[in-house]
């Protein structure tokens, strides 16, 4: 019984281990010119948009990173479980080369697939019962919507397109 949610812990874990170190959290310049460079993420989606798109009730959005770069922001999910938006401005052709490569061979804990229609590059990475992320890339910008704990990926999946899409309306 106490199996279960250790290996929960360690996949979110190793997730986020993943998701911070592919997407570039760790090591992004903070140069102070930077800071108006980047929308923030928590102004990407609403908080009521959130709860539509995925039919729960979620607390007050929580800024994460922000660097001027990457802004991060993360909704808790009343019961349990998180949604998180982060997006990166002025992604530069060899960052997203990289990161298309590592999403076409797919993690260790989950696996990417394409996804057409919602940017030059788009990809779920389907973390089966830990939920799914949703990762787009546009001409010089990546945005990431990931549900974590809230369902199986595809029970979440159709939500997380839906604030996707919410969010690549505000970024226009």
């Amino acid at each position: 019984h106490g199996l279960l949610p250790l290996l929960i812990k360690n996949l979110r874990r190793a997730v986020l281990t993943i998701v911070s170190a592919a997407y570039g959290l760790a090591a992004i310049p903070t140069g102070r010119s930077q800071l108006s460079a980047a929308p923030g993420a928590c102004s990407l989606l609403a908080r009521e948009a959130v709860e539509q798109a995925l039919g729960a009730s979620v607390g007050e959005a929580r800024v994460g990173a922000n660097n001027g770069t990457v802004t991060s922001c993360s909704f808790p999910i009343k019961g349990g479980g998180s949604i998180s938006v982060l997006f990166r401005r002025n992604a530069e052709r060899a960052w997203i080369a990289e990161q298309e490569q590592r999403m076409n061979r797919g993690v260790r804990y989950g696996s990417f697939r394409p996804v057409d229609g919602l940017g030059e590059q788009a990809f779920v990475l389907d973390m089966r019962a830990a939920g799914a992320a949703l990762c787009v890339f546009r001409t010089d910008y990546y945005l990431q919507v990931s549900v974590f704990k809230a369902g199986d990926a595809a029970a979440v999946l159709p939500g997380v397109e839906k604030l996707v899409k919410a969010a690549l309306a505000r970024v226009r």
